[in-house]
């Protein structure tokens, strides 16, 4: 993710870190674009976002905005079923254990409705690692891939997630083909690149 960062993110461009658990990337994708460039970091987790801040406040690059929703087909609230603190990435929309985790309500919105509000016409790398949501969060706004809003997304697909709920990972790249996106070989990251991209 490092090197695909530094691949496809310019100075000056714009990162969008869904899925940003404790903001590693958020930090790397700030420190590449820099100041003139926008970073936003979407986590669903209050829990993370003083480590968030924190973070970005230690490197140096206080204008990560962090916001705190989670990202999904539908505008509306949803409950985050959150893992251990020490395994705080595992943590998703949907229940991934045999027994029951604490949950938080979060507020649901739809990719287009973020990044609208965000003010992003065009976002040069979005990194999505979502736990599994990645069906309803991409899918949910198919209108942000025909566009071509996203230049490079960096993609973490779980298709045993998705499987166990009777969804296929092959829905979001065949629209992503479909789309005009080709896959980017390299890196040991899924990154899928817009038409003219490369």
């Amino acid at each position: 993710m490092r090197e695909t960062i530094e691949r496809w993110l310019p100075s000056g461009g714009v990162f969008v870190d869904l899925g940003a658990n404790e903001g590693y990337f958020s930090v790397l994708g700030a420190l590449r674009c820099g100041a003139n460039g926008r970073v936003l970091a979407i986590e669903p987790q209050q829990r993370l976002l003083p480590v968030i801040t924190r973070n970005a406040e230690l490197n140096g690059v206080g204008w990560v905005e962090i916001l705190n929703v989670a990202v999904a087909d539908v505008q509306g609230s949803a409950a985050v079923h959150l893992t251990a603190d020490t395994s705080s990435g595992g943590s998703g929309l949907h229940v991934n254990t045999r027994y029951r985790l604490p949950t938080q309500s979060i507020e649901t919105r739809t990719l287009c409705q973020v990044l609208d509000d965000a003010g992003l016409a065009r976002v040069d790398l979005m990194k999505v690692d979502i736990e599994g949501f990645e069906y309803e969060a991409l899918l949910g706004s198919t209108e942000v891939f025909a566009t071509h809003r996203v230049r490079a997304l960096a993609l973490e697909l779980h298709p045993e997630l998705l499987a166990k709920r009777g969804e296929a990972a092959s829905d979001i790249t065949a629209m992503l083909a479909t789309s005009g996106y080709t896959a980017s070989a390299g890196n040991g990251n899924a990154v899928w690149l817009a038409p003219g991209v490369s």
